[in-house]
């Protein structure tokens, strides 16, 4: 009794602290408020928050971090075979469960945007991996396939998190990556994005986004067994 009181409790809180971002597109997005470089989510009219459209066409909204969970949903996909494959931390045909770089409908179409800085402003832009909370024996990675299939790897929390889980962005620019989690629970991603202007000199902004990775179809809220995962995180630094 006790621990099913615990649980309810449990899925109410996370149920209440975000929003749940489930299906379509939107963006990590990048601006600049005239003294730090803001991170925050900018999800399109027709991306699903808590089971219906943002709206607000053609702009739909922004969000702060703390704002948005992102479902991470099935299916999974079996890890490749081959050393090129060892970043994602986990052996060959283990479960990797991910949000794709090209558009599924089933699934967030998560892409990284700076739209909002004039590239006659910059000359540098880059985000950085710092920090990550994390299920045990849970990795994080981000890469993009080429039109051969192989991996580039832009961030891999498998060999832990250094200067080199960081890369370069297009100033004003877009682009869709591969999201990848190796375990099911709750995966808090604290970045920093850092930047060259050419009048104001270095800035910077960081912010933590949440995704969670749940092993069953994809729904608007969460299940008591979804919350139960939150319980077994860790954090590395």
């Amino acid at each position: 009794m006790k621990s099913t009181a615990l649980l309810l409790a449990l899925s109410s809180a996370v149920s209440h602290a975000a929003s749940i971002y489930s299906a379509d597109h939107g963006d990590f997005g990048i601006a600049y408020d005239g003294s730090s470089l803001d991170l925050h989510y900018h999800l399109g009219p027709d991306a699903i928050v808590d089971g219906i459209p943002v709206g607000n066409d053609p702009d739909g909204a922004e969000f702060a971090p703390d704002a948005i969970l992102t479902l991470v949903p099935e299916p999974a996909a079996s890890r490749p075979a081959g050393a090129a494959w060892d970043f994602l931390g986990s052996p060959a045909s283990a479960p990797i469960w991910f949000l794709p770089q090209s558009e599924d409908p089933q699934k967030p179409f998560f892409g990284i945007g700076s739209e909002e800085l004039d590239p006659a402003d910059w000359s540098s832009l880059s985000l950085r991996l710092t920090a990550m909370s994390a299920p045990a024996s849970g990795n994080f990675s981000l890469y993009q396939t080429n039109g051969f299939g192989s991996p580039i790897v832009q961030i891999t929390t498998a060999n832990g998190i250094d200067g080199s889980d960081s890369f370069n962005l297009s100033i004003g620019g877009h682009a869709h990556h591969n999201w990848a989690f190796t375990a099911p629970g709750r995966y808090d991603l604290s970045f920093t994005a850092s930047g060259i202007h050419l009048t104001d000199g270095p800035v910077s902004g960081s912010g933590t986004f949440s995704f969670i990775v749940i092993p069953e179809p994809a729904a608007a809220s969460l299940s008591l067994a979804t919350a139960s995962l939150l319980l077994f995180r860790r954090r590395r630094i």
